[in-house]
């Protein structure tokens, strides 16, 4: 595979023939279709080794996908999940696929099984069926009225063809007052899908869809540049 690497010169990279990344315990394998180096990258860039490779934004497909009814324990089977050491069941709405689906793993005997819960019964119940571990269940309307978060665009480059470099400022308020900002750094990829039928020219008129969207923090947060009066 092909990877941008330092050279140990302060600003250069290469586009390199790298051996090709070789797979560990819950980790998946993307294609990348476009990457951009963030703030923080281009900063580390000046002193790095060579040999170090930047790529924290990207956008890229996975590149195994299989689609199958989790909740049959003959399917799982013929896919090995028994194999697996860590199992993620991400069905949150559809409680009784999630059951099953754990209960499936659990049987199978996956040692680790991550499983999102909707609401404290359903966590309850799958921690009953097999499932070691579960996400924390955070309110999303907790903080209603007591926090806010500011947020102001500062650059938008296009990437490629179908890919854009977003660079943002978060300012955080808690109960008006400021305690925080922080700048960030995102990768998106968008498709065109043109409507075809007037409740889609309703939802989406100009048919643009965000396909992926990756980010990470800039090392250093600044104030955007104002106008002098």
């Amino acid at each position: 595979m092909r990877a941008l690497v330092a050279t140990g010169v302060p600003g250069e990279l290469t586009l390199e023939e790298v051996p090709d990344a070789e797979l560990g315990p819950a980790q998946v394998l993307v294609e990348v279709r476009a990457i951009s180096l963030n703030r923080g990258e281009v900063h580390r860039l000046q002193t790095a080794r060579a040999g170090w490779r930047p790529g924290w934004d990207f956008a890229g497909v996975l590149t195994h996908v299989v689609e199958v009814d989790s909740t049959s324990e003959a399917a799982m089977r013929q896919l090995s999940a028994g194999e697996f050491e860590t199992a993620v069941v991400a069905i949150g709405t559809e409680v009784e696929a999630s059951i099953l689906t754990t209960a499936v793993l659990a049987d199978l005997g996956v040692r680790r099984i991550v499983a999102k819960a909707v609401t404290e019964p359903h966590g309850r119940i799958l921690e009953r069926v097999g499932a070691h571990q579960l996400p924390e269940r955070a309110d999303p309307f907790a903080k209603v009225g007591q926090r806010s978060v500011w947020v102001e665009v500062t650059s938008v480059v296009r990437a490629s063809d179908s890919s854009f470099q977003v660079r943002w400022l978060e300012r955080v308020f808690e109960s008006g007052i400021s305690k925080e900002m922080r700048a960030l750094t995102g990768i998106f990829t968008i498709v065109l899908s043109p409507p075809r039928t007037a409740d889609a020219i309703r939802k989406n008129p100009l048919g643009i869809y965000v396909h992926a969207f990756n980010w990470s923090p800039d090392v250093v947060a600044t104030e955007p540049k104002r106008d002098s009066q």
